[in-house]
């Protein structure tokens, strides 16, 4: 049975909250800036990591988008989920962040990537339920058993 491809909500949802994810991560949850003498604090480090994860997230987002297979789909929605949940252990458990309370990285980027991370997360998981209904019905049916 040919399987035609078409877009779908989560489709696209996926795709914009990816990439707003990236463009929040870049502007608005960036983490502290460069100390005077030009070098960096670790929680520099972990942004440029969040923001690696956010490209990588709208590269799956993309193949999800173009491939049209419900098994593909699936396995595209379960690594969204695994590399979410990785980008919520970056700051402040793999990389450490400053030390202050006050600061950029602990009041804006924490917090921020905990919440596109959790978005991400629903979307996918839903994406998942969806796509498993998708591939039930595309299923060849199985061939009667045998006494």
């Amino acid at each position: 049975m040919e399987e035609k491809k078409r877009v779908g909500l989560t489709d696209l949802f996926l795709l914009v909250v990816s990439i707003l994810y990236l463009v929040l991560m870049l502007t608005l949850f960036r983490a502290c800036g460069a100390k005077e003498d030009g070098s960096f604090m670790t929680c520099h480090w972990a942004h440029q990591t969040l923001l690696v994860f956010a490209g990588l997230l709208i590269v799956l987002s993309l193949l999800h988008l173009i491939l049209g297979d419900a098994r593909r789909k699936q396995g595209i929605s379960v690594a969204v989920i695994a590399v979410c949940f990785a980008s919520i252990l970056i700051p402040g458990h793999m990389i450490s962040l400053c030390m202050m309370a006050d600061m950029r990285c602990r009041k804006w980027m924490v917090p921020g990537n905990i919440m596109l991370s959790v978005v991400m997360i629903a979307a996918a998981a839903l994406d998942l339920f969806v796509q498993m209904g998708r591939a039930k019905k595309m299923a060849p049916p199985r061939p009667p058993k045998k006494p």
